[in-house]
């Protein structure tokens, strides 16, 4: 899911709001960014112009859009949840070590993917080993062992209130 390309984009605001249903949904499982959703979806475009512009319908629609996918989908994975915890949960583990290999912060341009209308160019990124720079590997395990300390140390804070 994390390698697929964006859609066409819409303006219509039926689909918006059923972008905005499906993106609230994104937002309640861990590993999958409604943003990015919106991204491949082709509406991410359509609702930050809206933002910009003031355009109350299409803000409008992604709001009760999203507003219906949250109530909906949030029942619907209670009673998942209830029924099924031990599945559920496998599967939402499985999303988020699935989305890792985007956070990999070594990548290396394959090919041009397209060019946006204002310029901007995306490209195919693939993942690389680092080149070993001493600098580069102490930066990230630093890095690694202090969210490993505020993940922890949160974990025992709240276990003790």
């Amino acid at each position: 899911m994390t390698n697929l390309p964006p859609a066409i984009q819409s303006d219509a605001p039926v689909f918006i709001a059923i972008c905005g249903a499906v993106a609230i949904c994104a937002m309640l499982l861990p590993g999958i960014s409604g943003s990015f959703i919106l991204v491949i979806l082709g509406a991410y475009n359509s609702i930050i112009s809206a933002l910009a512009n003031f355009d109350l319908l299409r803000v409008g629609a992604f709001c009760l859009g999203a507003f219906i996918g949250l109530l909906s989908f949030s029942r619907i994975l209670k009673k998942i949840l209830y029924n099924f915890r031990a599945q559920t949960l496998a599967i939402l583990t499985g999303f988020m070590l699935g989305a890792l290999h985007v956070l990999w912060p070594w990548k290396e341009q394959i090919d041009l993917l397209f060019t946006h209308r204002d310029g901007r160019e995306e490209w195919i990124m693939k993942n690389v080993l680092p080149d070993f720079q001493i600098l580069e590997i102490s930066s990230m395990l630093i890095i690694v062992a202090i969210g490993s300390f505020v993940v922890m140390g949160l974990d025992k804070l709240s276990k003790t209130t």
